[in-house]
């Protein structure tokens, strides 16, 4: 298992050097001076060049690159907010929390929802039940995240002055962030563990099962739902990661004090340093995510890791 482990982290490093070229770039792909969006166009050439110093963008780009390598990698430290002069890392600290809290509130949603709908859907195909699940899911595939969020905040917030619309001071705050985080995830999942148990349940064991006269219930969530987790497993931890970036747009609409709404200001006011370190940060989460994925489907299924030993 320390072998499989290791294998994958050794398989992360190129991922992670990608991107952390992707973020580097940033800087310098822009048509126009990063230095003068920064400070205005009105900026005298003695800060220009003060900053461009302090930001190591005279050195050559192999050495630039190096060094932003080492100070997140390394340091962790991407320097200061070009727009409030506190240190880029302190900020996103601060924001962190707040996105991890509202991706696991709307991963908590979607799996004690949709687990329940496609074990019912799949063992009633097409029944009332499972022809509402399928229409239910793929209008939840269909809606844009932004839109959801709007619709909700509409109903709640302003018609029936139930949740609060914005910011993050109490559990209340985070039902409606949730909800429109939640709705994507939770229609995938509810397809996955539709077809997931469709096919267990043909299984002969489950078959065998039934033949000794188990309890339907306990043949469904005993034996038929514990195989069909793995699948279930793998997509929900890659939708959790996908859920720390969808929360850019969950979190702006909401005005949520997270990371993204921290990206998105950053990018409106050009203040590269906490673009830069936002992206590399989520990314970071993102592959930790899909790591912790590896390492749960190795676990529950061990013909994986010993297939590549």
């Amino acid at each position: 298992m320390l072998n499989y482990i290791i294998r994958r982290i050794i398989l992360l490093i190129p991922i992670m050097l990608g991107v952390s070229l992707i973020a580097f770039s940033i800087m310098h792909l822009t048509p126009e001076d990063p230095i003068i969006k920064m400070l205005g166009e009105g900026a005298s050439e003695e800060l220009v060049s003060e900053l461009r110093a302090e930001l190591g963008l005279d050195d050559p780009i192999h050495i630039q690159y190096l060094a932003f390598l080492e100070r997140f990698f390394v340091k962790g430290d991407m320097g200061r907010s070009i727009l409030n002069g506190r240190p880029v890392m302190s900020l996103i600290a601060g924001k962190l929390p707040n996105t991890i809290i509202l991706a696991f509130t709307a991963m908590f949603i979607a799996i004690i929802v949709s687990i329940p709908i496609g074990v019912i859907s799949a063992t009633k195909p097409n029944s009332l039940i499972d022809n509402l699940s399928r229409i239910g899911a793929l209008i939840g595939l269909s809606l844009p995240g932004f839109w959801l969020a709007l619709v909700l905040m509409y109903l709640f917030s302003v018609h029936f002055k139930l949740l609060p619309p914005s910011g993050f001071y109490g559990p209340e705050y985070l039902i409606l962030p949730a909800l429109a985080l939640s709705m994507r995830e939770l229609a995938v999942l509810t397809r996955i563990t539709r077809s997931s148990m469709l096919e267990v349940i043909k299984q002969d064991y489950v078959i065998m099962a039934r033949s000794k006269g188990l309890a339907e219930r306990s043949v469904i969530y005993k034996h038929a739902l514990r195989n069909a987790l793995i699948p279930i497993v793998t997509v929900a931890g890659l939708q959790f990661g996908r859920m720390l970036g969808g929360a850019f747009i969950i979190e702006t609409v909401f005005a949520f004090p997270g990371i993204g709404w921290l990206t998105v200001d950053a990018i409106r006011g050009f203040d590269y340093p906490v673009v830069q370190a936002s992206i590399m940060v989520m990314t970071t989460a993102f592959v930790l995510a899909n790591l912790l994925v590896d390492i749960i489907y190795a676990y529950l299924d061990p013909k994986i890791r010993y297939d590549q030993d």
